[in-house]
C-alpha cells in the first residue's frame, strides 16, 4: 500500500467517570464555565458539578426542587438551568442571579417529556415524547409563545441546536436523526441520519458541526460529521457501555456521556487532550490516546511534540499499544491502538504539543493536539542589549517562535512567509515556506508545529507544515472571510480569526476546510484586528477601529456576552495574553 493511502485519525482519551452514587441518570449538560449538570432520574435531583482543576468534578449542589423523574437538562449562555421534568409533564427553568436559582415553569401539560435544548436567543425546545412531537417555546419579552416545530414522531427522546440555530432530533422508534434547517425564520426538515442506529437518545451538536448520539441499543455513542446534505458516521466512542442515554460536549469537543445502566458519567476527550494545571518540573499520570485506523498499514513508533520539538513538555511513556506492536504490526481499517503520554511543564503557562503517528516511511497520518499548564516561579533574564535576527523583510506583520528557537515571520510587504533558523542574524540563513499568498498578517503554530497564517489579500487562513517549501502543501481552512487580519488557536487545534473587513471573529473547528463548518463567536466588533487566547478558551479581541480591548468566552454568540477591558488606545492591531 503506498504511504499516501494509509490514514488514521485520534478518536478519543481514556474516558473518567465524573459523578458516582447516581441511579438510572439520563440527562448531561455542560455550561460555559465548564460546569457539570446531571439528570439523576431516579434520585429525583439534577447535580451540579464544578472542575476540580486536575481534570475530575467535585458536587456542588442540587438545582431545581419538587422534581418528578428529571430526565433531560441543559444550560443557555447565562448560566440559567433547563430541565425537562418528565413525570410532572413540565419543562421549568432555573434562573442563575447572584448564585442563586428562582424556578419558574416554561411550559407544562407535556406527555413525558424527555430532551430539552435552548438556542443563542433563549428559545427552547422540548421533546414532548409522549405526543411524538418537539415544540419550540420562543422567548420575548420575557413570555414564552408555543408552537410545534414538528410532529409525526416516534418517541423522539433527544433534541439539541447549533449555533446557527438549526435543530436536531433523535427519532429513537425509527432509528433516525432529523435536521430542522433554520433560514429566515423557517425551518426546513430533512432526515440526516438513518443507517448504523439502534434506539437513539440522548444527541449533542459541537462547534465544528459534528453530531453525538447516544445509541442505547448498541452501547455506543457515535459520532458523525457533516458531509454535505447529510452526516458520515466518523468515530463511535466509549467502551463497556450500557444503555447510554444522554450526550453533551464543551466547547473544547470534549465529550460527556450519560451510561444510564452503569449509573455514571463518562468524560471522553474527543479533540485535544487536556493535562490542566501541573507545578513546572512535576510529571502527570498518562492519558490514554486512542487511535482509529481509517484505512490498513504499519506504523512507526509515536513522535511527542511540544510546539514542534521533541523532548520537551510531552512524552510517550512507551507502554500503549501503538508503540508495542511498532512496524512489525500490520493494522486494518477499524483497528485501534492507543499511545500513554505523559505531561512535564519545563515552563510556567500554556504549553501545546501534538502526538503523531507515522507510516513506517514517516509520512504524518494522524495528530491528537495534548495541551497543559505550567505554574510557578518564572525568571526573566534581560539583556543588556538587543540585536536584529534575521534580514531583508518588507513590512513584517506577525511572527511565531516554536520550541526549537526558530522564528517564523508573515512578511506582508513580500508576500512570503520565511524561516529565521535560531542563531541566525542576516539574511542570508532566512529561508522562504510554502507559497501563494498575498499579504500574509498573522502567524502562529500549533502543539506539532504546524503553522497557521491568515492570507489577507487572500481572503483566507491557510494552514502549513513548517517544513512546507511550495504552494502545494499549503492548505486553506474555513472560507467566506473578507479580510483576514489575525489568528490564534486553542489547545484542541480550533483557530478564531480576526476578520476586519466583516466586522467578524470567526471560529474555524480544526480540519473545517469550507465555510459551512465556519461560526461566527461574539459580535459587536468594528474591525477586529488582532485576537488571542488564554488557558481557559478566552478570547481577547484588539478591535482597531473601535480602539478598544474587547474578551468573551468562547461559547459567546452576541454581543451581549462581549466585555471591553482597558481603555485609551488607538488603533490597537494585536494582543497578546499572558
Amino acid at each position: 500500500m503506498p504511504p499516501w493511502a494509509q490514514t488514521a485519525h485520534f478518536s478519543y482519551a481514556s474516558s473518567t467517570a465524573v459523578s458516582t452514587g447516581l441511579s438510572s441518570p439520563y440527562g448531561v449538560a455542560v455550561d460555559a464555565g465548564g460546569n457539570l449538570y446531571v439528570a439523576d432520574t431516579d434520585h429525583n435531583s439534577v447535580h451540579k458539578y464544578v472542575p476540580n482543576g486536575s481534570g475530575g468534578y467535585t458536587y456542588l449542589a442540587d438545582v431545581g426542587s419538587g422534581l418528578g423523574r428529571p430526565v433531560g437538562v441543559a444550560t443557555d449562555v447565562s448560566g440559567n438551568v433547563y430541565i425537562a421534568d418528565n413525570d410532572n409533564n413540565r419543562v421549568l427553568k432555573e434562573t442563575l442571579s447572584g448564585g442563586t436559582y428562582t424556578q419558574s415553569t416554561v411550559t407544562s401539560g407535556l406527555a413525558a417529556p424527555h430532551s430539552v435544548a435552548v438556542d443563542a436567543n433563549g428559545n427552547v425546545f422540548v421533546c414532548d415524547s409522549g405526543h411524538n412531537r418537539v415544540l419550540k417555546e420562543t422567548l420575548s419579552g420575557g413570555i414564552y409563545t408555543e408552537s410545534t416545530l414538528t410532529s409525526g414522531l416516534s418517541n423522539p427522546n433527544g433534541v439539541a441546536v447549533d449555533g446557527s440555530g438549526n435543530v436536531f432530533i433523535a427519532d429513537n422508534v425509527t432509528n433516525r436523526v432529523l435536521k430542522e434547517a433554520l433560514s429566515g425564520g423557517t425551518y426546513t426538515e430533512s432526515t440526516v441520519v438513518s443507517s448504523g442506529l439502534s434506539g437513539p437518545w440522548g444527541i449533542a451538536v459541537d462547534g465544528g458541526g459534528n453530531l453525538y448520539v447516544a445509541n442505547s441499543l448498541n452501547n455506543l455513542v457515535l459520532k458523525y460529521a457533516p458531509n454535505g446534505s447529510s452526516y458520515t458516521q466518523v468515530d463511535a466512542l466509549g467502551t463497556g457501555l450500557s444503555f447510554p442515554t444522554g450526550a453533551a460536549v464543551d466547547s473544547n469537543g470534549t465529550a460527556y456521556v450519560v451510561d444510564t445502566s452503569n449509573n455514571r458519567v463518562l468524560k471522553l476527550q474527543t479533540a485535544g487532550v487536556n493535562f490542566n494545571t501541573l507545578a513546572v518540573g512535576s510529571t502527570s499520570g498518562i492519558q490514554s490516546l486512542t487511535f482509529t485506523f481509517d484505512t490498513g498499514g504499519t506504523i512507526g513508533a509515536p513522535i511527542a511534540l511540544t510546539t514542534g520539538a521533541t523532548g520537551l513538555d510531552f512524552a510517550d511513556v512507551g507502554t500503549g499499544t501503538c508503540t508495542t506492536n511498532g512496524t512489525s504490526h500490520v493494522y486494518s481499517a477499524n483497528d485501534t491502538c492507543t499511545v500513554d503520554v505523559t505531561f512535564t511543564p519545563n515552563f510556567a503557562g500554556v504549553r501545546r504539543g501534538g502526538i503523531e503517528l507515522t507510516t513506517g516511511s514517516g509520512t504524518v497520518i494522524a495528530t491528537a493536539s495534548v495541551y497543559g499548564t505550567g505554574t510557578g516561579p518564572q525568571l526573566v533574564f534581560l539583556p543588556q542589549s538587543l540585536g536584529g535576527i534575521g534580514g531583508g523583510f518588507s513590512n513584517p506583520g506577525g511572527l511565531a517562535v516554536d520550541s526549537n528557537g526558530n522564528t517564523y515571520v508573515a512578511d506582508t510587504g513580500n508576500n512570503t512567509v520565511k524561516k529565521i533558523p535560531v542563531g541566525c542574524t542576516n539574511s542570508g540563513c532566512v529561508t522562504t515556506l510554502g507559497g501563494g499568498f498575498n499579504q500574509p498578517t498573522s502567524i502562529t503554530l500549533d502543539g506539532a508545529g504546524n503553522l497557521y497564517i491568515t492570507d489577507s489579500g487572500n481572503s483566507a487562513v491557510k494552514r502549513m507544515s513548517s517544513s512546507c517549501a511550495s504552494s502545494a502543501c499549503v492548505t486553506t481552512l474555513g472560507g467566506g472571510f473578507t479580510t483576514s487580519l489575525g489568528v490564534a488557536l486553542d489547545g484542541n487545534g480550533n483557530a478564531y480569526v480576526a476578520d476586519g473587513g466583516s466586522a467578524t471573529v470567526w471560529r474555524v473547528p480544526a480540519g473545517c476546510l469550507s465555510s459551512s463548518c465556519v461560526t461566527a463567536v461574539g459580535g459587536g466588533y468594528t474591525q477586529p484586528s488582532g485576537v488571542a487566547l488564554d488557558s481557559s478558551g478566552n478570547i481577547y479581541i484588539a478591535d482597531s477601529s473601535a480602539t478598544v480591548i474587547k474578551t468573551m468566552a468562547s461559547t459567546c454568540t452576541s454581543s451581549a456576552c462581549v466585555s471591553t477591558l482597558g481603555g485609551g488606545f488607538s488603533s490597537p492591531a494585536g494582543v497578546a495574553v499572558d
